[in-house]
């Protein structure tokens, strides 16, 4: 029989997707402030939204956050009440030693000062961002920032000002606490978290240069992505992680908390896919793209992808078997993480759904609304072999099983619909992946059918690295009966390029590389090649990119 427990018969996406968040859901946001919502997102929504339906009493408050009612629209303001100013090279930070909005003392904002200088070298000079655009940039040259005692939970706060001839630039200034001394900043030291904050809002500034419209995920995903690489000892991103990773069924672009969590995403692209130059060229794409009324964030990513050969899609897939795997295994390419150790030290195993299944049983399970560019883990029990077939009328979808050899850190990954696992090749355990890719109806059904399978007698892990650039492919290969396997190589003609020849007399773990030379030596070129193992009842074939 086959047991499933506590399914997702129906997966929903909680707050939003997609869509802009309202108005009312920004002030509520802003009225109740916590740790993991920053007000950036808050303030530039209602910024953006307008009135929505608050009432008079309401939009007043919102002065006391600096947003007035000004030509019968909603505006951010600076405060023109702070009497001392501290320049450095690139900023103007306007300050006081008085009242309520008091710092503790000089050396707080001149340590503040070189703070932000480091930030902007970091952004500027080293990652080559545009400067973000200042007030009155006209006639000053230095970016503003303000340093008040904001509300408990702020850390810091970019505000978006107006549009620069009608590019979809904006300007904006930054608003920085008085002190972090509040219990809510505990877990790091006060230099720590100027440091943290600087980064973040001073991204956000950037981004309002390049599109002063760009979904909210995409900017504060990038945001807290950028965090870790100048300030990597830090990690206070760490405390995105465990909902993010607790709640795979959530959209990517999910614009809820569950949006900062997303900087995994950015973090896989910056390990994996061209680096941090990536992530600019994200920024650039979105500045091409820019549109108040539609939502091209995710265009703008998949067009940075396609410039180092790959796409949105194929990357979202990638980065959620390495979620499930979460290691720092160099040997697995494109499904690890330089930090996965660290990451480990604050996530609990990846929920998947758990299916028992017993032999002479046929069965199947139903999922409706999955939403985009999510995902679902569901984790094999069975003594037996077991095949498995994902059937779905939208066509892009694809069931992915991963493997674990035991006592080995070695990872089988099959891409297919249709499925055979035996589990008495010494295997710790076994999952199925589903990640979605889009929909216009922003939801996927699907059906995963499971039935008696068959014995193995090799296995053939996925060729690494793959694409394969100036290294050799390693294949590697677990043969479980006595054999002598086949290896060929065929080019996208189908025309046989290389081959060899595996001999084994025992069950045994075998490695071959192959230098990516043709029967006569030759280079072979740029493209895609298949790589094919045949044993005596099995043949298995691998798609592997070859690029010089």
């Amino acid at each position: 029989m086959i047991w499933i427990k506590n399914i997702f018969f129906s997966l929903s996406i909680s707050f939003i997707i997609g869509n802009n968040l309202t108005t009312r859901q920004s002030y509520e946001a802003l009225k109740h402030p916590n740790s993991l919502i920053h007000p950036t997102t808050s303030i530039t929504n209602i910024l953006r939204n307008g009135y929505g339906d608050l009432d008079l009493s309401e939009i007043l408050e919102l002065k006391e956050l600096g947003i007035e009612q000004k030509n019968g629209r909603l505006k951010s303001f600076y405060p023109n009440d702070l009497d001392k100013v501290h320049e450095t090279e690139h900023f103007k930070i306007h300050y006081t030693l008085l009242g309520n909005d008091a710092v503790l003392n000089n050396e707080y904002i001149y340590k503040m000062g070189e703070i932000y200088e480091e930030v902007w070298s970091f952004f500027i000079d080293s990652l080559n961002y545009d400067p973000p655009i200042n007030v009155n940039s006209n006639t000053e040259n230095l970016y503003k920032i303000y340093v008040e005692n904001l509300p408990s939970f702020y850390f810091g706060v970019t505000y978006v000002e107006d549009e620069i001839d009608t590019n979809f630039s904006c300007t904006s200034f930054i608003k920085m606490r008085n002190n972090y001394s509040s219990s809510q900043f505990n877990e790091h030291t006060e230099i720590e978290n100027i440091k943290v904050t600087a980064v973040h809002e001073f991204f956000h500034s950037i981004q309002f240069g390049y599109n002063c419209y760009e979904k909210l995920w995409l900017m504060e995903a990038t945001a807290v992505w950028s965090e870790d690489q100048l300030y990597n000892s830090i990690n206070d991103l760490y405390r995105y992680m465990p909902s993010w990773f607790s709640n795979p069924q959530k959209s990517l672009n999910d614009e809820s908390y569950h949006m900062y969590g997303s900087f995994i995403f950015f973090q896989y692209i910056s390990e994996h896919i061209g680096g941090r130059n990536t992530i600019r060229e994200c920024w650039n794409q979105s500045r091409i793209l820019a549109n108040k009324y539609y939502d091209n964030s995710i265009l703008a990513v998949d067009n940075a992808l396609k410039s180092n050969n790959t796409t949105f899609n194929d990357t979202h897939y990638k980065m959620r078997v390495a979620n499930l795997i979460m290691s720092n295994n160099s040997e697995l390419d494109y499904y690890s993480y330089v930090e996965a150790e660290g990451y480990k030290t604050v996530l609990e195993t990846l929920p998947q759904e758990i299916i028992l299944f017993e032999k002479g049983e046929k069965n199947s399970i139903q999922i409706q609304n999955q939403s985009s560019f999510s995902c679902s883990y569901y984790k094999i029990n069975t003594v037996e072999p077991i095949q498995i077939e994902l059937e779905s009328s939208n066509t892009d979808l694809a069931l992915t099983a991963v493997t674990k050899i035991k006592n080995q850190n070695i990872w089988n990954i099959s891409k297919r619909n249709k499925i055979n696992i035996d589990p008495s090749i010494d295997l710790e355990w076994i999952s199925l992946i589903v990640p979605t890719s889009s929909s216009p109806s922003f939801n996927f059904e699907y059906s995963i059918f499971f039935k008696d399978g068959n014995f193995e007698d090799f296995l053939f892990y996925p060729p690494f690295p793959n694409p394969s650039y100036s290294q050799d492919l390693v294949l590697k290969l677990k043969v479980i009966t006595p054999q002598k396997i086949d290896i060929n190589v065929y080019n996208i003609l189908g025309n046989e390029i290389w081959k060899n020849e595996l001999s084994s007399l025992q069950s045994e773990q075998k490695n071959l590389n192959w230098n990516k030379k043709d029967f006569f030596g030759k280079k072979v070129a740029n493209g895609i090649y298949f790589i094919k193992a045949k044993g005596v009842k099995k043949i298995e074939t691998y798609k592997v990119i070859i690029v010089k």
